[in-house]
């Protein structure tokens, strides 16, 4: 759900719900660009992953231009809402593809930049070609006990040239086989399941 990234994404700003909300709204009202005020984005306040197809052929359009191996088959990704969800309003998306966040930066405070940008990123990363991760494992020995770490390395960025929301933590550093290994820190936590809290029924 776009909007709920939207939220998701603003708190990792430091902008609280309604800051954010505020700031869309600043954009959907219009931005003075030096020739009146403009619209930015489409109406924020929907729960809607549908986007129109105008805008899909336009990103499209975009990649073909400036990131052409980026661009998906033509039967490639589509976005379907769920039972109950809003339909009178499509996703939160940016009104012209071709007004990218670098644009618009010196036109926008920092707060308007930053949640246009988020919105920005988010509409062409969800019409992008799919990530390709390979798996990754390293196997290291001390004594007679074994140690495993598993990660990802990424083979082909996809959307998340637009988008990351890979953990860094999916990455292993490169090692060769046979090298010794130095430990640098070691810890330990300590973890107790919890029980469910009991529910009294009236």
């Amino acid at each position: 759900e776009f909007r709920r990234v939207l939220f998701r994404s603003g708190a990792k700003l430091g902008y609280k719900p309604e800051w954010t909300m505020e700031i869309a709204e600043k954009l959907y009202q219009g931005v003075d660009l030096g020739d009146g005020p403009k619209g930015l984005i489409t109406y924020m306040r929907t729960d809607s992953v549908s986007l129109a197809s105008e805008f899909v052929e336009a990103t499209r359009a975009w990649l073909e231009q400036h990131d052409p191996k980026n661009l998906p088959p033509r039967k490639g990704t589509a976005h379907r809402n769920k039972a109950g969800t809003q339909g009178a309003h499509e996703a939160i998306r940016p009104c012209d593809v071709n007004l990218t966040p670098k644009q618009l930066q010196s036109r926008l405070t920092e707060e308007q930049h930053a949640v246009y940008s988020l919105i920005w990123r988010r509409a062409v990363a969800s019409l992008v070609a799919s990530a390709r991760l390979r798996k990754t494992r390293i196997l290291t020995r001390s004594g007679d006990v074994t140690w495993e770490a598993r990660g990802m390395a990424i083979e082909f960025a996809g959307y998340t040239r637009y988008w990351d929301d890979l953990a860094q933590e999916l990455s292993l550093p490169a090692v060769r086989q046979g090298q010794a290994l130095l430990l640098h820190n070691a810890a330990w936590e300590k973890k107790q399941t919890q029980p469910p809290d009991r529910k009294s029924v009236v």
